[in-house]
């Protein structure tokens, strides 16, 4: 078990922050500039106004992250419509993210525009357990096929996670929090520039004794256990001007992560997941012709390193763990962004280097020994051309053609069209939208390699094939009362083919096959209202439906119906009051002991958070999570933390 109560460990980190914080107190300079809003970066052929954004999207800006106190990414995407995110377990439990009904890995995760999918992961999907919210300036989320755009996994869409720049007078803060569940959070923050460098820094740590994944009726009598997570993250921007055309960036974060899991039952007291996490990105920008071309140069590092330890126990005294999984992704990327008149057009290419190595073993007692033994790479090389164009205020619309040719594949020729109407004397926003998506098997799908003692192994399928999907939406929004009131409803229909599953053979391997196609298709509602200058509301309800064959499990793990509604009050000038509510109506899961198909239970989660400005420096602020302590199974078998309350401070400079 992880334990946190240490207190050396903690007073060395309290003591870096402040020499952290201090080091950084004489740097200076210049006015900042924050990305608006209502401008989305992840756009075809570069930032433009969400009104002239044909696709789903929704923003999560760095306010929204701090007024409701999310400190992982994964909570700040709860309530995006179209989106279910199911942790399993405490913090720091896999955490996984489903849109528009498709499966976990039919997401494309971004950071910074950069691909972060673990290829060392056994289906190629992200884990958002370990991404904390500290250096996150926006996230933004775009729903529906996007692989015109973005190539291999955006079938359902894409996730991009954008870090914070600094530029101007340098700022800084630390953070201190304290949890009923042991939970002890730090972070500080240093953004700013000089002579003619911004730079953001941010440091944080994240430890908490948590909960007992296993839920008592799966413990078998043994006793309760904390399972607790201990994450530290580091990461640094800097951008600089080299010319009056050319400017250069670089980016990297470091994240380690310790938790405690529970591989086996009736109950694990000694299972521990550790993660290491490296994103490294750099490049350069120029803007020639007055602007009319701006070419990108990127290049990009990413490393995954995942151990699982896991000795035998008092509840377990036959099961041995000792793995270890690790992914690398290489990229190399040059945009050519180019203003014709009222067309913004990007000429773009990829070259994309993926590695996949899997070692160690599992003992299940009884003479039974898997062992890991998968080593794997792959390149890609893509190339794709986007257009947006507008005609004045009212009619805009983008398209996007791209060519992917994997290695040891077909090519790929993915495209999205995305028309659309804004009428702004009525506030009135018509859109639509189609595209198609695909994506590579995974490394350990085709190559995978795990033998047992018995003779027999799971081994992947070289011939699979590409899963691809083809969807389209139509929304309407409109606004009234001036912008007061903004409502909208959007539906979407999506075909999914070539879906790959684990199979058992009759020779009693194992291995992975492409099975029938599935569509999902539903419906995405908000509301959004400004009651007074200080109080306001919103609620969002999505509606989706899965129609798969029976070999696909049904809608597991996706919610038929999905609510999230929130409140916020401006009470005071300096202090403002926060609810969150969301309830899931899980439809059908995966029982954990025999995996067959079971019902799943519907759950409420209430969340409340409040802050108060102690002069411009010092602000307290509280929340607690679960406030009605509700009991639930996110995936079944494995429980969601209880109620938890939490305290702390923040200090800027």
């Amino acid at each position: 078990m992880v334990h946190f109560n240490e207190a050396r460990r903690t007073a060395a980190l309290l003591g870096s922050t402040a020499l952290f914080t201090t080091l950084l107190t004489g740097l200076a300079h210049a006015d900042r500039q924050i990305i608006a809003p209502e401008i989305l970066v992840t756009a075809p052929s570069g930032p433009a106004p969400i009104e002239q954004v044909g696709s789903s999207v929704s923003v999560i800006t760095a306010d929204d992250i701090d007024r409701r106190q999310y400190r992982t990414v994964g909570e700040a995407l709860q309530g995006v419509p179209g989106l279910h995110i199911v942790q399993s377990g405490s913090k720091g439990s896999v955490t996984s993210v489903f849109s528009r009904g498709g499966n976990s890995n039919h997401t494309l995760v971004l950071l910074n525009g950069i691909e972060i999918n673990d290829p060392g992961a056994p289906a190629g999907a992200f884990d958002f357990s370990t991404l904390t919210t500290e250096n996150v300036e926006r996230i933004e989320v775009i729903r529906g096929p996007q692989s015109g755009l973005y190539g291999s996994a955006a079938l359902g869409g894409v996730i991009n996670i954008i870090t914070k720049k600094g530029e101007g007078a340098l700022r800084t803060s630390v953070r201190a929090e304290l949890g009923s569940l042991g939970t002890f959070n730090t972070a500080a923050l240093a953004d700013g520039s000089y002579a003619g460098i911004g730079y953001a820094l941010s440091l944080s740590r994240q430890a908490t004794d948590g909960n007992d994944i296993t839920p008592q009726h799966l413990r078998g009598g043994f006793a309760e256990e904390e399972d607790g997570n201990e994450n530290t993250a580091l990461s640094l921007q800097l951008d600089t001007d080299l010319s009056d055309t050319l400017s250069a960036f670089t980016f990297g974060q470091y994240i380690n992560s310790n938790t405690d899991t529970d591989n086996s039952l009736p109950q694990d007291f000694n299972a521990v997941a550790k993660n290491q996490e490296i994103f490294l990105s750099g490049g350069l920008k120029g803007s020639f012709y007055d602007g009319a071309y701006r070419p990108v140069l990127t290049l990009a590092y990413t490393d995954y390193t995942r151990v699982i330890i896991d000795h035998p126990d008092a509840a377990n005294l036959n099961t041995n763990q000792e793995s270890t999984n690790e992914g690398t992704r290489t990229v190399a990327k040059l945009e050519n962004f180019v203003t014709l008149g009222n067309h913004t057009l990007n000429l773009a290419g990829e070259y994309k280097y993926e590695e996949l190595e899997a070692r160690g073993f599992r003992d299940f007692g009884f003479g039974f020994v898997q062992q890991l033994r998968s080593e794997a790479d792959e390149y890609t090389t893509s190339f794709w051309l986007s257009d947006r164009v507008s005609f004045g205020e009212r009619f805009f619309a983008s398209a996007s053609v791209r060519y992917d040719n994997p290695e040891n594949f077909d090519d790929e020729v993915t495209y999205t069209l995305t028309p659309g109407y804004y009428h702004p004397e009525t506030d009135t926003r018509l859109t639509a939208s189609y595209g198609t998506g695909f994506k590579v098997p995974s490394l350990f799908e085709r190559y995978g390699f795990t033998p047992n003692s018995f003779g027999n192994a799971f081994r992947g399928n070289p011939n699979l094939e590409p899963e691809e999907s083809e969807g389209w939406e139509v929304g309407l929004e409109q606004g009234f009362l001036d912008g007061r009131i903004q409502t909208g409803i959007t539906y979407f229909d999506t075909d999914y083919e070539n879906a790959i599953i684990t199979v058992f053979l009759p020779s009693f391997d194992s291995t992975t096959t492409n099975v029938n196609e599935f569509n999902a298709h539903g419906i995405e509602s908000f509301v959004d209202v400004e009651i007074s200058d200080t109080l306001s509301a919103r609620a969002d309800y999505t509606f989706t439906v899965v129609d798969t064959q029976p070999l696909r499990g049904g809608q597991s793990r996706r919610p038929r119906h999905k609510v999230h509604g929130t409140l916020d009050w401006q009470a005071m000038e300096d202090a403002r009051l926060g609810l969150a509510v969301t309830w899931v109506d899980l439809y059908r899961d995966v029982d954990r002991v025999s995996g067959g198909l079971i019902e799943g239970d519907n759950y409420t989660v209430v969340d409340l958070t409040g802050s108060k400005d102690i002069g411009p420096h010092f602000q307290v602020f509280g929340r607690v999570n679960n406030a009605f302590d509700a009991e639930y199974e996110p995936a079944d078998g494995f429980a969601a933390p209880g109620r938890e309350f939490l305290m702390g401070v923040k200090v800027t400079f």
